[in-house]
């Protein structure tokens, strides 16, 4: 019998239940944002400008009271010295227990001596709250007394369960984007990120796990299957 194997990268371990999330209309979770966030991290070795925060990371920055443990964690992070730091939001307000229904995007940007938040949301203003609390909180991890978050116009999904795509896609545009106009990189986001641009690069994420995998994964886990619609059926974030 063929022993079960699993993807790793950097500290995410993903079974193969978690590649199978990856599939509609599945809510991916906490692992799988975190794995999206290391490989965007490994697509530009060695510049020091950009960090994606991992989702366990902010949710410990985010709910972690203890001033002193936050910076004995984070400061190896090296936060202070960085150009961009992408941050997932969730809006799970219980550490403790698992739990959340919506993932977006919360950008650093430090350019010229200006600081300042933006936050994506592909459902208008439903994670602003907790947005602003994670801005609040990682201030002084970056170094910054600027806490106001600036809401970017962001395409909206269509359906349940693609914000945790859209989060990772557009923290993907504002990394290959960074050094560049923040209106800009708005234009390029609002124009490229399109349900379908969504729906290809859920098949690109489950090729890519698929090839870490070293072999053909259970046909739950098909790209095909992304083209197939549906609604919420799992627990999890959307």
């Amino acid at each position: 019998m063929r022993a079960h194997r699993n993807v790793q990268i950097g500290d995410v371990s993903l079974s193969r239940e978690d590649i199978a999330l990856l599939v509609p209309p599945c809510w991916i979770n906490d692992q799988l944002i975190t794995a999206a966030f290391e490989l965007l991290r490994r697509r530009l070795p060695g510049d020091d400008r950009l960090y994606a925060v991992g989702a366990s990371e902010a949710m410990m920055m985010a709910h972690l009271d203890d001033p002193s443990q936050l910076r004995l964690l984070f400061e190896p992070l090296k936060l202070r010295t960085r150009h961009l730091v992408l941050l997932p939001v969730s809006d799970h307000d219980e550490p403790d227990l698992a739990g959340g229904t919506h993932w977006s995007l919360l950008a650093f940007y430090r350019s010229d001596g200006v600081e300042s938040f933006f936050h994506f949301d592909s459902l208008s203003h439903m994670n602003a709250a907790s947005a602003e609390h994670l801005a609040r909180r990682v201030a002084p991890l970056l170094g910054t007394r600027q806490t106001h978050v600036v809401a970017c116009p962001t395409p909206k999904q269509t359906n349940g369960y693609d914000c945790g795509m859209y989060t990772i896609q557009i923290a993907e545009i504002c990394a290959a984007h960074m050094g560049e106009d923040v209106v800009a990189i708005g234009e390029i986001i609002n124009s490229e990120v399109t349900p379908q641009a969504i729906r290809n690069r859920r098949i690109a994420f489950i090729r890519t796990l698929q090839e870490m995998l070293g072999e053909t994964a259970p046909e739950a886990v098909s790209p095909a299957a992304c083209a197939v619609g549906g609604h919420e059926s799992a627990p999890g974030s959307i």
